[in-house]
């Protein structure tokens, strides 16, 4: 099928460069598209399908199969490392606060009950 398309493609170009139109009459007389046939030529060869040897595709086959079996590989980006660590940096913050308002909270228990008098009569 691309091998139908690929050569519809390139008709359709050299009819165009040789000045034919769509009907493949001539419009005018032009030069003859000898470079054009020898690109085709060589894109021919240089495309020609490959047909993998049989040891290939097994081991191929082998290698997927272990890919699959494997757990995926994890790559943190740079955006995934920031964010991070902009939470762990709002969780200290977070727990600091805590603490620094639990302490007030006891201090002022201490002070109202009569027991954090620091002032001499």
């Amino acid at each position: 099928m691309k091998r139908k398309r690929f050569s519809e493609l390139l008709s359709a170009h050299a009819d165009e460069l040789s000045g034919r139109g769509p009907g493949g009459s001539p419009a005018e007389e032009s030069e003859a598209p000898g470079p054009l046939f020898q690109l085709a030529e060589e894109l021919q060869e240089v495309l020609a399908p490959v047909r993998p040897p049989a040891s290939f595709k097994e081991e191929l086959g082998r290698r997927l199969e272990r890919l699959a079996q494997s757990p995926p590989i994890l790559i943190e980006t740079p955006r995934a490392i920031w964010r991070r660590r902009w939470i762990l940096g709002a969780m200290v913050a977070g727990l600091v606060s805590l603490v620094l308002s639990a302490v007030g909270v006891v201090a002022f228990f201490l002070r109202a009950r009569g027991g954090g008098d620091s002032h001499p009569t």
